[in-house]
């Protein structure tokens, strides 16, 4: 920045030389300021190598993962939707994509390998029931606490994280791909707060900004409601132990455990009576509710199951059996081409039954086509972004990190230090807890 000359009316007519700077923009998240140190994953991405990156008690012998090769980027708007489907159907439990978001790809070459999806929780007061500020932060402006704290827009879950068990000619991917893998996406994260700093800051003081930062900002804008900011101040995962997972992953990488999900208390989920998979809550929901943005096809797809549904045209039109739908697909199907098929077979069948611009509602009987069975909760993981003041800032201020500390100081000899993660950090699965069907395989 050149140092501009002006006159002080304290020094007479002697030059004084000051440094005038831009005002820095509201917006600009204090955390993403590349003067203020190196984030976690971008400080220790270069002490890290695929030795570490091995499951806590998992065997010494075996083939490693050898990152040489390895590429990791996000994955191109065109034909994503396609290719996550065909990814999941293949390597992961659900066979299904879930919550779209920001997709990021592990590739070798032009074979995907890898793929870690990082969404919005679907949730909207996820964000205002589990972030608080502090008592002390009641003296601190109104910019300085909506800094320290985490807003619906701020955060993001990984969605889905899912790794082929081979390469492109069969050989075993090796211990330690999963670890390198979600290390770099979350090193990717804090590079794009980083940049998203410089964008604003550049834009702030009217220099001319790259096509990269113009998307970048575009992208932030919109993700954010309009409101400008899109930084990504923690990521939240839940691991589930029904399916064999306990978050071995996130724990090696530095996440903080939080507990369990429900309290600890198991919850009973819908199944449908055809596919036996876990439906979401939100899918019974737009079911139930004509006004809901994907209702038809959440309603059709209870049918499948076996449900009963009702298509009515209109509020005094006739009103169709759904049963039809049914033989759309067969039970052994994958969710991707289970929902394909029922989206082309609705599009089919309302060209021929439907009149242009007829209303259309599905009125699914509740409690048809699906069963309700006991599942033990979720353990949840958490870990700030940023530099390392405003990331300890992020996570002292989650409610049930928080509290899960206290309680632990509470037992704890005097002198230990209060962030000692893994002495009460889960280890194992008790076998209520597992899926039978995994009981045998599972270590």
């Amino acid at each position: 920045m050149i140092p501009r000359p002006c006159r002080s009316a304290a020094a007479g007519r002697r030059l004084v030389t000051r440094i005038h700077r831009p005002a820095p923009p509201m917006d600009a998240w204090p955390g993403a300021d590349p003067r203020l140190g190196a984030p976690l994953y971008l400080d220790q991405l270069g002490l890290w190598d695929s030795l570490l990156f091995s499951r806590p008690g998992s065997a010494p012998d075996g083939p490693r993962f050898d990152p040489a090769g390895f590429v990791v980027r996000r994955l191109a708007a065109r034909n994503s939707a396609a290719t996550l489907d065909a990814f999941y159907a293949r390597n992961h439990y659900t066979t299904g994509a879930g919550m779209r978001g920001m997709p990021i790809g592990l590739y070798r070459g032009d074979d995907l390998l890898g793929v870690a999806v990082f969404a919005r929780i679907a949730r909207p007061r996820w964000a205002r029931e589990n972030f608080r500020l502090l008592p002390e932060d009641a003296r601190r402006s109104a910019t300085a606490r909506r800094h320290l704290t985490v807003t619906e827009a701020e955060y993001v879950a990984l969605s889905r994280f899912a790794l082929s068990a081979t390469h492109e000619d069969g050989r075993p991917l090796g211990k330690g791909g999963a670890s390198w893998f979600l290390a770099r996406c979350l090193a990717g994260l804090e590079a794009r707060n980083r940049a998203l700093w410089v964008a604003q800051h550049a834009l702030a003081a009217g220099r001319a900004l790259s096509p990269e930062q113009l998307r970048l900002l575009r992208e932030a804008s919109g993700a954010d409601r309009g409101r400008g900011r899109g930084y990504i101040k923690a990521v939240a995962s839940w691991s589930d132990p029904w399916h064999g997972h306990l978050g071995g992953i996130t724990q090696l990488l530095g996440f903080h455990w939080t507990g369990r999900t429900n309290r600890g208390r198991w919850a009973k989920e819908a199944v449908g009576r055809r596919s036996m998979r876990r439906l979401s809550a939100r899918m019974l929901a737009k079911a139930t509710n004509p006004a809901e943005q994907g209702h038809v096809h959440a309603a059709l797809r209870l049918a499948w199951e076996g449900g009963d549904v009702t298509i009515a045209l209109g509020d005094d039109g006739p009103q169709h059996d759904a049963a039809w739908v049914r033989d759309v697909a067969p039970s052994t199907a994958p969710e991707p081409v289970i929902l394909r098929a029922i989206r082309a077979a609705w599009t089919e069948w309302r060209r021929l039954n439907v009149p242009d611009d007829a209303p259309v509602a599905c009125r699914w009987r509740r409690g048809t086509g699906v069963e309700w069975r006991a599942f033990p909760p979720k353990h949840a993981y958490l870990v700030g972004l940023g530099a390392p003041y405003y990331r300890r800032c992020t996570e002292m201020r989650h409610v049930p990190l928080t509290a899960r500390l206290q309680r632990e100081a509470a037992i704890r000899s005097p002198g230990r230090r209060l962030d000692r993660r893994r002495e009460f950090y889960p280890v194992a699965i008790p076998p209520e807890e597992l899926n039978p069907d995994l009981r045998g395989s599972h270590p």
